[in-house]
C-alpha cells in the first residue's frame, strides 16, 4: 500500500489479467469507496462572439450539410433509386428533384444491392436524364460492401483470452468505411442502410446514438454530409397509420439526426401514389411533401403539377383557405356534405374528399388541412351544423359562412357561393 492510501488519501486500483478462462472482464478502473475519481473532461466554451461559418445545403432543402439525414421507407418504396439519382446530381452539380445542388465527390456505401443491380439502375438512370456516364463516374465512387460486416455492433474484444468479453462497438466494416472517407474526402456519404451496418437493438437509445456518432465522426478534418436509408413498417408506408413519424424503433433516430425524409405509398385498390415527405429539417425551412412517379425501370421523377390559372390569365395559385371554403360551399350546394370531424380516419373529411380534385393545393397533406379547418373555424369563416342523415342519424358538418377575405362579422363584398347563406339571414 502507498504511503497516500495508508494516510486514507485517494487511491487507484487496478485489475490484473485473469487468466480463467471463465473469469468476467474486470475494467481497468474500479471505483471504491475512498478511491479517486477518475479524471473529468470538460466540454469548450462556445465564443459565440465570432462569426460562424455558414453551410450551404449539399441539397437545397433536402441534405444539410456535415449532418445525417435519414432516409426511411418500406422495402421497394424508392429509397435506392432516390439515393443513387441524388449521387449522380450531387456528382455533376445538378438539380435534383427541382433542388438545387453543390458539386463534389460521392461515397455510396451499398450494402444492401450487389453490383450488378447497381450498374443496371445507374446506367437507366444517366440514359434518363442525359448524364454522361463517365463524368459521373469520375465523382461518384460506389462500393459493393454486400459482403462486408456492419459498422456497428456485438464483437469479441480485449486483449488476452482471459479478459476477452463481448461488447457493442465498431466492427470491422465501418474501419473499412473509414479509410474510404479519408481517401475519397467525399462531399456526401450515403450507406445504404441500416438493416446491413447497424446491428444494435432499435429500441435501445444509447445503441442508436453510438450508431449514428460513428458515422458523424468518421472524418476527423470534418464532419460529412450522409444520408443513411432505413427501413419503415409496411402499415406507416402505405399511409394507414396516424401521425406522420416515418421511422421505427427508439425515438433517437429522430432526435439523433438533423434531417429527416421518408416514403409513404397512397394505394387506392390499383393506383399508387408515392409521395417523399420531410420529417425534420434543422437549419431552415422543411421542403413541402414531393409528390413522385416511377418510369422506366423504377428511376424516380417528380410530378408537375401546374398551378390553377386565375381571371387575369397569371399563374398565381390562390390561397389555399379561399380554395378549401369554395370547394365546400360548392359540394354543399349539391348536398354533397364534408363531416367536420377531425379524426383522421374520417372517410367524408375534407382530405379525403377533395385531396384528389385538380385545384387542391399543392403540399396540403392530412395534417396541414385539418390545422388549416381548425383556424378557419377560429376565425369564423366556417360553422360546425348538425343535420339528420336519411337514417335519421345525427352528424356533423361544415358549413362556410363568409367567404375567404371578407370582414368577420359582415357580409362578404363577393356573391355568395351556392349554399351558402349570410350571416344575418334567418333559417
Amino acid at each position: 500500500m502507498t504511503e497516500e492510501a495508508k494516510k486514507g488519501g485517494p487511491q487507484l486500483v487496478y485489475s490484473a489479467p485473469q487468466d480463467a478462462p471463465t473469469a468476467s472482464f474486470v475494467p481497468p478502473w474500479v471505483p471504491m469507496p475512498g478511491n479517486a475519481s477518475p479524471p473529468v473532461a470538460l466540454p469548450p466554451r462556445i465564443d459565440f462572439r465570432k462569426t460562424p461559418q455558414r453551410r450551404t445545403d449539399i441539397v437545397k432543402g433536402l441534405i444539410p450539410d456535415a449532418d445525417v439525414t435519414l432516409l426511411g421507407g418500406h422495402g421497394g418504396a424508392g429509397k435506392g433509386f432516390f439515393t443513387l439519382q441524388a449521387s449522380c446530381a450531387v456528382s455533376l452539380g445538378v438539380p435534383f428533384m427541382g433542388c438545387q445542388t453543390l458539386k463534389g465527390p460521392v461515397l455510396y456505401w451499398s450494402a444492401e444491392d450487389p453490383e450488378d443491380r447497381v450498374t443496371w439502375r445507374l446506367q437507366d438512370i444517366c440514359r434518363l436524364h442525359g448524364y454522361d456516364l463517365d463524368e459521373v463516374h469520375q465523382n461518384l465512387h460506389i462500393f459493393d460492401a454486400t459482403e462486408f460486416d456492419g459498422f456497428y455492433g456485438e464483437m469479441q474484444r480485449g486483449g488476452s483470452e482471459g479478459s476477452s468479453y463481448r461488447a457493442l462497438g465498431e466492427m470491422p466494416g465501418y474501419g473499412a468505411y473509414r479509410k474510404l472517407v479519408k481517401q475519397i474526402d467525399p462531399l456526401l456519404c450515403i450507406v445504404d442502410g441500416t438493416g446491413d451496418t447497424y446491428e444494435g437493438n432499435d429500441l435501445v437509445r444509447q445503441q442508436v446514438k453510438a450508431f449514428i456518432r460513428l458515422l458523424l465522426r468518421v472524418n476527423k478534418n470534418r464532419r460529412v454530409a450522409t444520408v443513411l436509408t432505413t427501413h419503415t413498417d409496411r402499415s406507416h408506408s402505405r399511409g394507414n397509420r396516424t401521425g406522420d413519424d416515418g421511422y421505427v424503433g427508439s425515438a433517437q433516430w429522430h432526435n439523433g439526426v438533423r434531417s429527416r425524409l421518408y416514403f409513404e405509398v397512397d394505394k387506392k385498390g390499383a393506383a399508387e401514389r408515392l409521395f417523399l415527405k420531410g420529417g425534420k429539417f434543422q437549419d431552415g425551412p422543411m421542403s413541402a411533401p414531393l409528390e413522385l412517379q416511377r418510369g422506366e425501370g423504377g428511376v424516380l421523377f417528380p410530378v408537375r403539377q401546374q398551378a390553377p390559372q386565375m381571371p387575369d390569365g397569371t399563374a398565381v395559385p390562390p390561397a389555399p383557405e379561399q380554395v378549401v371554403l369554395e370547394l365546400i360551399a360548392e359540394h354543399y350546394a349539391k348536398e354533397f356534405y364534408v363531416s367536420s370531424s377531425f379524426s383522421t380516419n374520417t372517410p367524408d373529411g375534407v382530405y379525403e374528399s377533395f385531396r384528389d380534385l385538380p385545384n387542391w393545393p399543392y403540399g396540403i397533406e392530412r395534417k396541414q388541412s385539418t390545422a388549416l379547418m381548425r383556424e378557419l373555424l377560429r376565425t369564423g369563416y366556417v360553422e360546425e351544423e348538425v343535420y339528420s342523415t336519411k337514417n335519421r342519424n345525427k352528424k356533423s358538418r361544415w358549413k362556410v359562412i363568409r367567404m375567404w377575405g371578407a370582414p368577420f362579422g359582415r357580409p362578404s363584398d363577393t356573391p355568395p357561393m351556392p349554399g351558402m347563406t349570410d350571416e344575418s339571414e334567418e333559417e
